[in-house]
């Protein structure tokens, strides 16, 4: 497991980010998320936080992502980045309340 120090821009205080797949619960062995945030995206990139903000802001889709319903946060599949990297053209789809959905052409 590696833990590393993130800055939290909203707060402008330090924070810790932990990349491990996979929590600890009294004992058992809890799965995590299948889905990735804006921090680890940047970290597989090398790039920055508000690199990764400012793709999936934009107009035309750069990067697949997942943006809910009245929420702010991203949500990013490794499957879907990899099929990215692989050069897969990206599609829209808007949702009702101002969540999108862009993901790799099948």
């Amino acid at each position: 497991m590696t833990a590393e120090p993130v800055r939290d821009s909203c707060a402008r205080r330090s924070k810790t980010v932990n990349h491990a797949r996979s929590a600890s619960v009294e004992g058992l062995l809890v799965p995590r998320s299948p889905y990735l945030l804006v921090e680890d995206v940047a970290a597989r990139y090398g790039v920055s936080v508000r690199w990764v903000h400012e793709r999936t802001r934009s107009v035309e889709p750069q990067i697949p992502h997942r943006r809910l319903p009245g929420a702010r946060r991203c949500l990013f599949l490794e499957a879907e980045l990899e099929a990215w990297e692989a050069g897969a053209g990206l599609e829209l789809q808007e949702l009702a309340g101002g969540g999108r959905i862009v993901r790799p052409k099948t």
